[in-house]
């Protein structure tokens, strides 16, 4: 349900910077974003997106992300906002919700169960261990540039299916039977 992203996202933030300008007491605001803003992920390309790149969602969520920055810059502009954004890649480690892909995963291959692919599991994502994403925050509540954008990633990018195939190898289970 896109509204869901719309009324987390957009508003959910809003509602967040209005409180913050109201207190006038934050030294920070950190606005975690999504690398999804930025749009499709070209393999083949050698340098990835910088944080000046254009945004160009392609779906809803990211849409609703993307407006939520644009919120976050008009309140950093508009009120003096402390601002900081973080585009981040996918996030993965311990208590993660279990729909997303690799803690689904993790679990169906742990039940013998077959692994879903959308698709042909060609598309690519960069993944990021929670540890280093909390070090990422760390580093830029303390020392980032107030108003600027940083991102948070790897630039070592995964096709899904190879992800399925390394998570099915952990458990001594056929890749070419698997997989779906």
């Amino acid at each position: 349900n896109s509204f869901e992203f719309t009324k987390n996202n957009i508003y959910g933030t809003h509602v967040l910077l209005e409180a913050c300008k109201v207190t006038g007491q934050i030294r920070r605001f950190i606005h975690v974003s999504t690398d999804e803003v930025y749009g499709e992920t070209d393999e083949d390309a050698v340098v990835g997106n910088h944080e000046a790149s254009q945004l160009l969602p392609t779906n809803p969520y990211s849409a609703t992300k993307a407006g939520a920055e644009m919120l976050v810059m008009a309140y950093g502009r508009s009120y003096g906002l402390p601002v900081i954004t973080t585009r981040g890649n996918n996030v993965y480690g311990p208590n993660q919700f279990p729909e997303k892909l690799i803690p689904k995963f993790i679990l169906l291959a742990m039940r013998g169960e077959t692994l879903p692919i959308h698709g042909d599991g060609s598309n690519v994502r960069s993944y990021l261990y929670c540890e280093d994403v909390a070090e990422a925050f760390e580093v830029i509540l303390h020392k980032g540039e107030v108003g600027h954008v940083y991102n948070i990633g790897t630039k070592k990018e995964r096709r899904v299916i190879d992800v399925a195939k390394d998570i099915c190898k952990l458990f001594s289970m056929d890749p070419e039977t698997s997989i779906k």
